[in-house]
């Protein structure tokens, strides 16, 4: 049976507990809105996330009712969830509160057990959730549908199990109840593929209309999200294997532990940098993510309205070392930027780009590059264990700003130079790295590991002061104080006239005394002189 979860979050919501409560029918409340107008940059829509708890839909639900969406959270919880636990609270801060109710975003939840979707409590059970979803979405609320998110995380480590298949069919069933095309956005982990022909769990995904001719009655589990979500839905978030909690959890304290002697902050904290590419093929060994990010990825990917730039249809994003919080210029920057490596032809992919307040001296940052960053990323385990195929060998500096980074193959016992190399400028305010000779198809060995890292140089460039940071809007706007010297005051002597300054040092400086200053004396001397 489909199951209410709590009420609608709106502005005014501190703490909601979604815990499973059975009820007769299926009557969701309806949100509670804002009068304030969304921003331009951002399209006021209704959007469906379909998620299990605790996990990645919890921060694209909470971030798209931020940016001023209408969000309505179906939630997928296990069997064994009670509502005792943390997993089933979700908790606003002030702060999330208060852009909820400057956007005009609120949140909608409902939800239903893992097996009634996936059909282990009957086909009965799984018909009544399947119709509840529809009725849920369906209405006069279905033509204004804009976008459709699904992920399987559940917030573990783990694999999402139950849950997952459940969020699959939940996906599936959501996407045939909107009355209009929307965008569909599907968040799965870096390597998922649309899954088409392949079973799960035994059963054979077939369509509707297949399946009723030949009689089945069992709930087919499409294989993958992206198969639930159309086979290539619009846009394709991936990740590596993902750390942190929402921001919403009760658990979300920034130190490890709580206050401590030594305290130890989280992760999400201070891993705020985010890197947006095209997905490469594999992940390398160090590559996390953060929930935080690929969660605001994934909500401003599918918030962003027909003004905006054009959205790509695949991201891979993952976490760099920083404690600033990416802002909506930065974003739409790096979206740009993924939709440039997306179109480039082979004279030259863009890889990674970014951007400094200045550089006071660009071949020295140049020099930098190729003499001490580079053979540093070499040595590092994924570019050393490249055993067969072309490698990165060397850099040189070119032009005194560009620096060129050459792969080259051994044949025959010989050393033969690709006709494919990365070129990374150097800029007055910033740096660009660019693959020259090869489309994206054929990605070179190690590239994706060095332009990883060359956010990291990006940062080490400003603490070693080869580059000055951009300054943040905050940073902009707030006023420098000029420290203006103050004229020291002139020293007289004491017959009036200034003394001479010409010398150097405690003696010199200053006015002379008129009488010498008698030195102390041994207390036996003092006592002398005072029975005279």
């Amino acid at each position: 049976m489909i199951r209410i979860w709590g009420v609608t979050v709106a502005a005014m919501a501190f703490c909601t507990d979604f815990s499973p409560s059975a009820v007769s029918a299926f009557s969701p409340i309806a949100p509670l809105r804002s009068s304030r107008t969304m921003p331009l940059h951002m399209s006021n829509l209704n959007v469906i996330v379909v998620s299990p708890p605790a996990g990645l839909g919890e921060t694209i639900a909470v971030r798209a009712a931020s940016l001023g969406s209408r969000v309505r959270w179906f939630v997928i919880s296990s069997d064994n969830s009670d509502g005792s636990d943390s997993s089933t609270k979700l908790i606003l801060s002030p702060t999330i509160r208060k852009e909820l109710e400057a956007s005009g975003g609120s949140i909608d939840l409902a939800g239903c057990p893992a097996s009634d979707l996936t059909g282990e409590n009957g086909s009965n059970a799984a018909a009544t959730a399947a119709d509840a979803l529809r009725s849920w979405i369906g209405g006069s609320s279905a033509s204004s549908i804009g976008a459709i998110i699904a992920t399987e995380d559940d917030g573990t480590d783990s694999d999402s199990g139950i849950c997952g298949r459940a969020a699959r069919v939940a996906a599936r069933v959501a996407l045939a109840a909107v009355s209009q095309t929307c965008r569909t956005v599907a968040v799965v982990p870096l390597g998922t593929g649309s899954g088409e022909g392949k079973e799960e769990g035994g059963k054979f995904f077939l369509p509707g209309a297949i399946s009723g001719l030949l009689g089945g009655s069992e709930v087919t589990i499409p294989p993958t999200l992206p198969f639930a979500l159309g086979g290539v839905p619009d846009v394709t978030v991936s990740h590596a294997a993902l750390f942190g909690v929402p921001e919403t959890r009760s658990d979300a304290c920034p130190l490890v532990g709580g206050p401590l002697r030594t305290p130890v902050v989280r992760d999400e904290y201070t891993m705020r940098g985010v890197l947006c590419s095209l997905p490469p093929r594999r992940t390398s060994g160090d590559d996390r993510s953060s929930r935080l990010a690929v969660g605001e990825a994934a909500a401003r990917l599918a918030v962003a309205g027909d003004e905006d730039a054009p959205v790509p249809t695949e991201v891979y994003v993952a976490s760099l070392s920083g404690t600033q919080t990416p802002s909506q210029e930065v974003w739409a920057e790096k979206f740009e930027g993924v939709i440039s490596a997306t179109s480039s032809a082979r004279d030259g992919a863009i890889l990674f780009e970014t951007s400094f307040s200045s550089v006071p001296n660009v071949p020295r940052l140049a020099e930098w590059i190729a003499s001490k960053w580079y053979p540093a990323v070499t040595k590092s385990y994924d570019i050393a264990s490249i055993r067969t195929g072309a490698r990165p060998v060397y850099a040189t500096v070119v032009d005194g700003n560009n620096v060129e980074i050459v792969w080259q193959i051994l044949k025959d016992f010989e050393a033969r130079t690709l006709d494919a190399k990365m070129v990374i400028t150097v800029k007055d305010d910033g740096l660009k790295a660019v693959r020259i000779g090869l489309d994206r198809e054929t990605q070179l060995k190690g590239e994706d590991v060095l332009v990883r890292r060359l956010s990291d140089a990006a940062l080490q460039a400003v603490e070693k002061g080869l580059a000055i940071g951009a300054m943040t809007k905050a940073e902009e706007k707030k006023p420098v104080s000029v420290p203006v010297a103050s004229r020291s005051p002139q020293t007289l002597s004491s017959t009036g006239a200034p003394a001479d300054s010409s010398g150097s040092g405690p003696r010199t400086a200053g006015a002379r005394r008129s009488s010498e200053r008698p030195r102390r004396r041994k207390r036996s001397d003092t006592a002398k002189t005072e029975e005279e």
